[in-house]
Parts: structure tokens; sequence; C-alpha cells
């Protein structure tokens, strides 16, 4: 009888059977990487070892499950963790040399679990934990781009303290819980390695080559197994070469394929794929891109500016988020308006290799450097800048925004057209290998017709984003203001700044259309007005600087 299912099932056909009546196998390995996302800390705070009946007895009968994980799992985990509980071949394991460690911050950023299962008296599986849900675990993998990472030393020191030489070790993690496997396995000592007998990598990154040397990885090659899901994207992350690869099917779509309880089987074993779907390799073919194009620095810039905007509104959890008030999401807002330069930079770099390809990006990111370093550092160029982009809306108020929009979007799908046709050209012409690039390009082109065939749509378009970001700079220029001293002319010029902005902004978002000249004409006025008063308080500055410098000398 052909049985399918997913891991739930497995357990519920093969409980029955021990491991010496059924040798361990890759979907073993996943049971156990599942279960480490179950809080345990409650269980083994008096004690140092128990079963897993015993430990799923526990929490049922204390607080509960609580699965570490992003979102509502709570009803499937007790599905889960009761048949785990109630079956012969796995209920009398032991649990063992069980250790966590969670930091925010305070001391040092760390989302750390891990332990043993007791197969026999010379065999244990080792599973760490994978990301939860805090906010540190999250930016722990971001931080594997560009450094080693706490969780990584502990993984090590964790195997170094606990393996015996005399006995036998499966290890297996999902996530970040994989990528803890590979660094910690391949920078043990010779001695240790030998114990090693299998090593599981269930959808993990891999380690990043800008930061490791990853060629140890090759000698583990030949006790690796990599299992994947069919639409794959965590494990393109620093995608590590190793031969026995999975590709397993799963009835989830998209990156929620990521959830092992997902993952189907046939008849006992991983029900697998013939091939990645096309939008995974997408995916990974752009995050390359990305990565190439952005430095190790840019990247810890990036990561720190964005996960510190979410820490200072008080969130250590992304299931916070949804419960956030309206005070906190303006800190969010805030911290991100303000985040640095770098990190600008890094951002954009990502939506400009979607459209124009790796090379095209760096040259195109080079560009844009020099000219955000010129407008960022001289206070004069950026008044310049304003200046003359306030005489263009007065000059021609009927046409310049829209002609400004229509100009970007050009540029914008002429840039995708021929990165696609590259890409088709370099795959033989195979649609079905770039049809995510593909798709893109098509839904551009139709965007960018409609848009100029249609000119009440390319009016609306132009009106929105020239709205939005005028509300970003207002917003900008309003918290900029509150930073000065109060009474003075900087503070008065900021304020004023502000409010210009602002009327402007909800102006141009409500107004209709016929009132589009006068929009673009009163913002030009405005944008001369600011020009001017920056150039007034720069030249203020610089006399009262020479004057201060006279009166020393």
């Amino acid at each position: 009888m052909e049985l399918m299912g997913n891991m739930i099932s497995y357990i519920k056909w093969r409980g029955d059977l021990d491991f010496t009546e059924r040798p361990l196998n890759e979907l073993d390995n996943l049971v156990f990487c599942q279960l480490t996302y179950l809080d345990m800390r409650p269980a083994f705070q008096a004690q140092t070892s128990m079963t897993v009946r015993e430990l799923v007895d526990f929490l049922l009968d204390h607080d509960g499950l609580n699965p570490m994980v992003l979102g509502d799992y709570e009803a499937v985990f007790t599905e889960f963790a009761r048949a785990v509980a109630d079956s012969r071949r796995f209920g009398d394991l032991t649990i063992e040399h069980y250790r966590e460690e969670y930091d925010p911050g305070r001391e040092r950023e760390i989302q750390f679990a891990a332990m043993s299962f007791r197969i026999d008296r010379q065999t244990s599986f080792i599973a760490f934990r994978g990301t939860d849900a805090s906010l540190v675990g999250w930016k722990e993998d971001f931080m594997l781009s560009f450094r080693r990472i706490d969780a990584q030393e502990a993984a090590l020191e964790y195997l170094t303290a606990m393996l015996d030489p005399e006995r036998r070790y499966y290890m297996g993690g999902h996530s970040k819980g994989g990528n803890l496997v590979l660094y910690a396995a391949s920078q043990l000592p010779k001695s240790l390695q030998d114990c090693l007998v299998h090593l599981y990598i269930n959808d993990a990154p891999g380690l990043c080559e800008d930061v490791l040397d990853t060629s140890a990885i090759a000698l583990l090659d030949t006790i690796s197994t990599k299992i994947v899901p069919e639409y794959d994207v965590i494990g393109k992350v620093f995608e590590m070469p190793i031969s026995h690869s999975l590709i397993v099917q799963s009835s989830e779509k998209g990156l929620m394929q990521h959830d092992m309880l997902s993952w189907q089987i046939r008849d006992g074993h991983l029900d697998l794929a013939p091939a990645q779907a096309p939008g995974s390799i997408w995916i990974g073919t752009v995050l390359d891109n990305w990565l190439s194009n952005v430095t190790t620095q840019e990247r810890e810039v990036l990561v720190n500016d964005l996960f510190d905007a979410i820490a200072n509104a008080g969130v250590e959890s992304f299931n916070e988020l949804g419960k956030l008030g309206r005070s906190e999401f303006e800190s969010i807002l805030s911290g991100i308006t303000h985040i640095d330069p770098v990190s600008l930079k890094a951002a954009s770099s990502l939506p400009l290799v979607i459209a124009i390809g790796a090379k095209g990006a760096k040259k195109a990111r080079s560009g844009l450097s020099r000219l955000l370093s010129l407008l960022t550092t001289n206070r004069y160029v950026q008044s310049g800048a304003l200046g003359l982009c306030g005489i263009g809306c007065l000059l021609l108020p009927n046409h310049l925004l829209t002609l400004t929009i229509a100009i970007a979007l050009s540029l914008w799908t002429l840039g995708i057209v021929i990165n696609t046709v590259k890409m088709l050209k370099k795959s033989g012409w195979d649609f079905s290998a770039v049809q995510m690039q593909a798709n893109i390009c098509l839904l551009s082109v139709a965007v960018y017709a409609v848009l100029l065939i249609k000119e009440s749509a390319l009016l609306l378009t132009s009106d929105l984003i020239y709205g939005l970001v005028l509300l970003f700079l207002a917003y900008k220029a309003s918290g900029s203001a509150g930073k000065k001293p109060k009474g003075s002319a900087i503070r008065v010029i900021r304020i004023c700044e502000a409010v210009l902005l602002w009327f402007v902004a909800l102006w141009n978002l409500v107004a209709p259309f016929n009132t589009m000249r006068y929009v673009t004409f009163g913002s030009g006025i405005l944008l001369c007005v600011v020009a001017l008063g920056r150039l007034t308080r720069e030249l203020l500055t610089h006399y009262r600087a020479q004057k201060k410098a006279t009166a020393q000398s």
C-alpha cells in the first residue's frame, strides 16, 4: 500500500519500529530537528536528561509546547509532538546535553540551542535549533554574510566539550541549525571528525566565502546530505556544493516550503522533485549577484541599521510586530528614515541587480555613489540641485513631473529588457530557466505601455510617487527640526521647511488632476525657497566661522 503524507504520517506509520529494526534515515533526522523548536527550558531547569515522552508530557501539563517559530503553529506542533511521544521509535529516546543561550545584544548577540538524542549506548543524534522568532535570531542569519556569529562559536564549543571519540554521532540542523552543523563539524580536529557518522543539512544557508575558508567542507562531503524543498530560498544563500543533495516536494507554496512539516513523503522516503522550481533558481541568482555587489562592511551597516530600528521600538520577537501600537511603529519608521547612506547604497543595489544584472549594477552604483557623496557632503551642491529643480518646476509646470517619471520608467524598462535577453541567450533561449525574470520583464513592459498610452495613469503615478517622496522628506525634516536647539535660526528654518513640505505633500496627494500645474508650480516655489534658505544658512555659518577665527587671531 502506498503511503503519502508528511513527517507526522511517517511517525504514525513507522513509529512502531525501533532503530534496531529500521536504521536511522533522513526522515528521522527531520523529526529530531523539528523537536529542537520546542521550548524545553522549563523542563530542563531541574533535570539534565529525560525521555522524549517525559519532555512532551511535562510541557503539555504545564504552559504548553510554545513552539519557537515565526507564526502560530501550536496546533500542528501539538499533533507532531504527541505522535512522537506516543511512538515506540522516538518516545523512549533520552534527550541529554541540552544547552541554550539567548542574549538580545546586552553583552553579545546570540540565539542558540543544541541537544543530543541517545539512540543506543554507542550512538547519538546531535541536533541544533534553527532560527526562532526572536529578533536576535533573525539578525544572526543576516550577520552570517559579514562575520562569524556567536552561535557558530557556541556550536563548536558544544561539540568539542561533549563528543566522545569512542562513540558514534549523527548531526543535523534546519535553517541556521544546518549552518551550525557545517561550521562546527568543519572546524573540529581530525580525531573528533572521525566519530561523525553522517551530517544532515536541512534547507540551511551555507558558509560565506568572504568571511570563512570553506575548503574544509569538501572533507565532509562523503558523510553529508543536503535536503532542500522544491522552491528553495534559504538554502540558496551561500549555497554549498554537497554531492548528495535531495530536492523534496512540499505541500506549501514559495518561501513557506521552508517548513519541514510541509515536506512530503512517499512509502517511507522523501517524495523527491525532479528539479528545483525556476523561481527558486532565479532568486538564488539575484541573491548571488546582489551579494557580489555589496561589500561585507556595507552588509554590516545595513543589517545593523534595519534591526536597530526595530529593536529601538522595544521589539524582541517578530511575533510582536502585529501587536505594536502607533508610537512603536513611528519609532521604527523614524529609525528607517534616518539610516546610514551606506545602508541606502547597499539596499539600492537589489533593484539594480534585478533590472540590469550584476555588471550593470556595479557601474550604476559607482555613478550613484559619486553623485550621492557629492549631494550629502557639499551643502552648496545641495542648494544648487534644489534650486535647479525648483526652476524646472516653475518653467515647465505642466510637463516636468510626468516627463521625469516617463524618462525614469523608460530607462528602468529598457534595462530589464536588455538584462532578460542576456539571461535568455545565456540559457540557450530556455524560457523556463529564467521564467521569473521573464515574468518581471513582461510585467514591466505592460505597465510601461499602459502608463504611456493612458495619460491619466501616468499622471496618477507621477502624483503618487511625488507625494510619497515629499512625505518622506517632510518626515525627515520634522525629525531634524526637533533635534536643533530651541530658538536657534537653524531650528526656525527647518520648521519652516517641514511645514511647507507637509503642506505640499498632502495637497499633492489629495488635489484633483487638473490642479497638477498649480501643485508643480507651488512645488517650484517651495524648492526655490528651501534652496535659498539652505544657501543663506550655509553663508551665515561660513560668515560666523570666519568672524570667530578673526576674533581669535
